[in-house]
């Protein structure tokens, strides 16, 4: 993590994982629309079952 706040020149980080093979990283500092792109990402990694991977809803 140490690299991304160096590649990033960030204080402070917004992390995704929304799969085990898929992690994502901004700035929490970064424009609207990047965060935006950043949020769409997420949801659709997290909604993208081609990874093999079996989601199951929470209760």
């Amino acid at each position: 993590m140490m690299k991304a706040h160096q590649l990033l020149n960030a204080e402070e980080l917004l992390v995704s994982i929304p799969r085990r093979r898929c992690m994502m990283v901004t700035s929490t500092k970064a424009d609207k629309d990047v965060l935006n792109k950043f949020l769409q990402l997420h949801n659709h990694a997290w909604r993208d079952e081609s990874y093999g991977e079996k989601l199951y809803k929470l209760i």
